[in-house]
């Protein structure tokens, strides 16, 4: 997401991008500007988290029955240092109008400690899950009559978008306002970062050795199909490699599946796949078709639980069995 906020609203807040005194490396975030003279004294990001933003009052951060907006998503924390004389109800009027002309619904506001409650500051500083510890530390003597807290939201084709701002003194020694700031955008998170480690040919034989079965990770098909997917490339070469190394042992491959559909539907599923691993074999590899036979026991023999998806997965899965 790039939109900027725009209309009258936005330059009541609108600065510079960046001002001398920011700490180095520091921005505002593309979607929201600073209040006018502000400097940057704390900023994190991170690509993918989960963050939680208060959608009501903290009587104590401990409850259960809290109302809170749980969010995962691309987050940006950021603190302001607002400029001497400013005070809560301006930055916070401020940031409501500009967000507002933006296209983001007030979710929720509230003023002091009467309103916003005396566990917000823990909850928003004291347990990490709204604003990370470093630099971003919410003492309780903030919640004070006149700390303001903005909680906005918005949903349009290019997914939603949740800004929360806090403002209040950092400490009682100083005078300055400090502007606490998140906006939180959620998206699906980016998946098939991590693979399964694929065994070597001379670790597939170590398990043939002392199981005399082994399973083979890192096969994978399409769903509900044989068509074996081209990320297996490397597993299937280390079981070639392996048949070329020990040409006197002879294998069964062996097809699982887990226990979704039924079971004469997964026991052909998975003589499929291990006659597709086979074939992959013979035609890419050159290995002797009398040296292997494929067969499948659909989910008849399972490695782990079929109650969750972290077991279905690990019964889906290839081995290979000595014969």
């Amino acid at each position: 997401m790039k939109m900027m906020l725009t209309g009258a609203a936005l330059a009541a807040v609108m600065a510079p991008a960046a001002l001398a005194q920011d700490i180095e490396g520091s921005a505002d975030h593309p979607l929201l500007s600073r209040f006018a003279d502000s400097e940057i004294i704390a900023q994190e990001a991170a690509e993918y988290e989960a963050v939680v933003l208060p959608a009501g009052p903290v009587a104590d951060h401990r409850d259960d029955d809290l109302e809170l907006l749980s969010l995962e998503g691309r987050a940006s924390w950021t603190a302001y240092r607002a400029p001497e004389g400013r005070r809560e109800i301006e930055i916070a009027r401020n940031y409501e109008a500009a967000l507002e002309a933006g296209g983001f619904d007030i979710v929720f506001t509230c003023t002091g400690a009467s309103e916003c409650g005396r566990g917000m500051s823990r909850l928003i500083s004291g347990t990490s899950r709204v604003f990370p510890r470093e630099g971003f530390a919410v003492r309780a003597y903030t919640i004070s009559d006149g700390a303001r807290a903005v909680l906005a939201s918005r949903q349009d084709e290019e997914g939603a978008v949740h800004a929360f701002i806090f403002t209040g003194q950092r400490n009682r020694n100083d005078e300055a306002r400090v502007i606490w700031q998140v906006i939180v955008e959620e998206e699906a998170m980016a998946t098939g970062q991590v693979e399964v480690g694929v065994r070597s040919a001379s670790e597939l034989q170590a398990g043939l050795e002392a199981e005399g079965r082994v399973v083979v990770e890192g096969v994978f098909f399409a769903h509900d199909s044989d068509a074996i997917e081209d990320r297996s490339t490397d597993a299937i070469a280390q079981m070639a490699a392996l048949l070329s190394d020990q040409p006197d042992i002879e294998v069964v491959i062996v097809g699982h599946t887990d226990n979704q559909g039924a079971l004469d539907h997964n026991r052909s599923l998975s003589a499929r796949r291990a006659a597709a691993v086979r074939q992959a074999l013979i035609d890419d590899h050159g290995i002797a078709a009398g040296r292997m036979t494929a067969e499948g026991v659909a989910f008849l023999a399972p490695a782990a639980s079929n109650a969750t998806e972290d077991g279905r997965e690990q019964n889906r899965r290839v081995e290979l069995v000595l014969r």
